[in-house]
């Protein structure tokens, strides 16, 4: 038999290597077998290298964060759901600093809030949708709160923060479409309840679309799930804005959610009116 010296090096070299010695470990420490040891091995790869990167993956500033995966549904449990690392830059040098100085007494907040921002979005980027509890406990160490306000401030700016109650129409996210649409239903213009519940007037004027989607395929015996794939919004707001709908799908408000949903009857062509009428 001819000996293929090219193949025998390549193996004496692969048998120095870290991963087979790991699986040399495991499979002489807990009995495993070569195909158990890969497996294993495989898992934590996966898991933890993206820690055991060379200092050049991660520069001064940035820092490695745990957040829920961007296609994770609304309502599954926490400990159910898919985590994975990513890289979010919290200090940004020179811009971050010109931030600060640029803004005076507020420059604290202002640099927070431009962080805050730029760290959803590069999150988002990587697949990753935070949190405000991740924002407040893990990158920034302030007050819940304090994040909660400074959401609110991007929104009565009419700048879309990706975080994930925002993406995923989770509780306040929720709470506030409802609300905005109950006041409208009530014949309170858009733009008075832009001011009340310190939203845009474009994502008031959304909201009131999506309802008024919503009844009207309520109302042709469409399924929550059809609905929700449809108007594209989750489950759990389809459910609020039909619950909506039958509070006051009343003799007293018959007519306006008439004239509502009117406004968003197709057109000849398929496309549908947008324009939301006071």
């Amino acid at each position: 038999m001819i000996r293929n010296k090219t193949e025998e090096r390549k193996k004496r070299l692969s048998t120095k290597t870290l991963d087979q010695a790991f699986r040399k470990e495991v499979e002489e420490g807990l009995n495993c077998s070569p195909i158990e040891s890969k497996a294993l091995l495989d898992i934590v790869k996966e898991v933890y290298m993206p820690y055991l990167h060379d200092n050049q993956a991660i520069h001064p500033g940035q820092m490695v964060v745990m957040g829920i995966n961007i296609d994770e549904p609304p309502g599954k449990p926490l400990e159910k759901c898919k985590f994975k690392p990513i890289v979010i830059t919290k200090y940004d040098g020179e811009s971050d600093d010109n931030i600060r100085l640029e803004n005076g007494y507020i420059g604290v907040t202002a640099l927070r809030r431009a962080q805050l921002k730029r760290i959803t979005e590069e999150a988002k980027d990587q697949g990753v949708l935070l949190t405000a509890e991740d924002l407040a406990y893990k990158i920034f160490n302030c007050g819940y709160r304090t994040i909660c306000r400074d959401l609110k401030h991007f929104r009565s700016k009419g700048i879309t923060i990706p975080v994930r109650s925002q993406q995923k129409d989770i509780g306040r996210a929720i709470t506030h479409r409802v609300k905005a649409v109950e006041l409208y239903i009530q014949r309170k213009l858009p733009t008075q309840i832009a001011q009340e519940i310190r939203h845009s007037l474009n994502s008031i004027k959304n909201y009131i679309n999506k309802f008024a989607r919503v009844a009207s395929l309520t109302r042709e015996g469409h399924s929550v799930s059809e609905i929700a794939f449809i108007v594209q919004i989750s489950p759990n707001l389809v459910r609020k804005y039909q619950g909506l709908y039958e509070k006051f799908n009343t003799p007293e408000y018959s007519e306006r959610i008439e004239e509502i949903i009117a406004q968003f009857k197709p057109k000849k062509g398929g496309q549908e009116n947008r324009r939301v009428k006071p």
